[in-house]
């Protein structure tokens, strides 16, 4: 004779149900055809979306330094042109999109095609040949070549040279790395463009550009065994290489100390406060500790009660809008945190930045509700239920993830991780904020006038 099931075991019982019941439909959208291709169907009379991520970016380049020949490359793969292929890349589908992006740890091709009668099969076609063939090498003239370093050096002209706040947080950001790649611009500075070589990018393209270093993800109206085909084709005579170990790993040298710096630029109407922080912080077991950082990241970006914004800006009206927090993993048990925020109308910068260096130095001693925790996962669970119902979302969450270079199987596993996180995981987190690092706060100011010219009359 069966007894009756425990709270717990009937708990645990109505939670496998809900899982058998809503995970079918919540991801039929999202579907995994090989171990590097990824389909997220869409209602037939919508664009067909194609990316490839190779998962190198800066942090990948030689002996450690990021010059931006990642980026450099991506361009040369968009602009060349191969034998087998009279178009470049940029022209590859006339009535379409496309673009390409590198960050610290991948390159991405993103290209975008209307709706066809026929389907998208054809221009699907054209995309995974193409993106072969610019796995296993790419042309291009020297006069391209030279061109396109000249396109790199205008968008870093574009990107700092007339923008003083990514120009401020950009050195910032080396001072508190300055012997890391994570230190260093993806784009590179002047004189890395400069000296950019074709020799260098394939050299970058031989170590990383290989079958098993690269994913694909498509979003359109095709039955995943016809994508299935297309890619298979196309990339079987696609090799996978040996990748090397990963600049990124090794880890930043670590010293406790502080440096603080105040700039003023002609260009800007309000002050901007900058706190930065690199800290160690024991791991254990990787996927939950990262799982209990998004729960404080979350905490820290939004306007709960005792969150930066509820404390800082609306509680002592030093900043406005909003307190941008960022918190980074750099390299295994080295982590950074940043603060930074536009200073109040008639409000003392330092006084911002004093605030913000006190709120992360009490975030350990005060914590965070459980309650708070537990809203904050709900959260976190109610917009992963109205995503999933929307093919785009899920589009955009699988590139988000999969360009960080986490595993698949981690994203599938992501709503229940975050759901399992406690108040000591949390707590074991803020405890790390408040250990001894190096510290770089940063003040950027208008200029301030200059004084006018006093005439002192001249008496006999």
């Amino acid at each position: 004779m069966a007894r009756p099931l425990g709270r717990s075991a009937l708990q645990a019982v109505l939670a496998l149900l809900l899982t058998v019941l809503v995970l079918p439909a919540a991801f039929a959208v999202e579907e995994r055809i090989s171990e590097r291709l990824f389909l997220i169907r869409d209602k037939p009379g919508t664009a067909t979306q194609f990316q490839m991520i190779v998962r190198a970016g800066c942090l990948d380049e030689a002996n450690g330094q990021c010059r931006g020949l990642a980026h450099y490359l991506e361009h040369l793969v968009l602009v060349g042109r191969n034998p087998e292929h009279k178009d470049a890349g940029v022209r590859l589908i006339p009535d379409g999109a496309m673009n390409g992006w590198t960050t610290q740890r991948s390159t991405r091709y993103w290209h975008s095609a209307p709706a066809r009668e026929a389907g998208p099969k054809a221009d699907l076609e054209l995309l995974f040949n193409f993106y072969a063939a610019r796995l296993k090498d790419f042309s291009i003239t020297p006069e391209d070549a030279v061109r396109e370093r000249n396109v790199v050096r205008q968008e870093h002209d574009s990107a700092l040279a007339s923008r003083p706040f990514p120009r401020f947080a950009s050195m910032l950001t080396r001072a508190l790395l300055p012997d890391h790649p994570a230190g260093q611009m993806v784009i590179g500075t002047k004189q890395d463009i400069e000296a950019f070589t074709v020799d260098d990018a394939r050299a970058f393209h031989r170590t990383w550009y290989a079958l098993n270093n690269a994913v694909f993800v498509v979003k359109a109206d095709i039955e995943p065994a016809a994508l299935k085909d297309i890619a298979d084709r196309a990339l079987a005579d696609v090799a996978a290489g040996r990748l090397p170990p990963r600049a990124r790993l090794a880890a930043p040298a670590f010293a406790v100390e502080r440096k603080d710096f105040r700039e003023q630029d002609a260009q800007i109407t309000r002050a901007g406060v900058y706190v930065r922080k690199l800290f160690r912080m024991e791991e254990g077991d990787l996927a939950a500790n990262r799982a209990a950082r998004q729960i404080v990241l979350s905490f820290l970006q939004s306007r709960l009660p005792g969150s930066p914004h509820d404390v800082i800006v609306d509680k002592a009206n030093l900043g406005v809008v909003q307190i941008v927090t960022s918190l980074a993993r750099v390299a295994p048990k080295i982590y950074a945190l940043t603060m930074a925020g536009n200073v109040a109308p008639d409000a003392d910068p330092d006084k911002l930045r004093l605030a913000i260096e006190s709120y992360i130095d009490a975030l350990a001693g005060n914590g965070i509700p459980a309650a708070t925790i537990t809203r904050l996962q709900t959260r976190f669970a109610d917009a992963r239920v109205n995503a999933d119902k929307d093919p785009s979302a899920v589009y955009s969450r699988l590139i988000g993830w999969l360009v960080q270079g986490s595993r698949y199987e981690d994203l599938a596993q992501w709503p229940q991780r975050i759901a399992a996180v406690t108040p000591a995981d949390v707590a074991s987190i803020l405890q790390g904020f408040s250990s001894p690092g190096r510290i770089v706060t940063g003040i950027l100011e208008p200029a301030k006038p200059a004084l006018a010219p006093v005439n002192i009359e001249q008496r006999p």
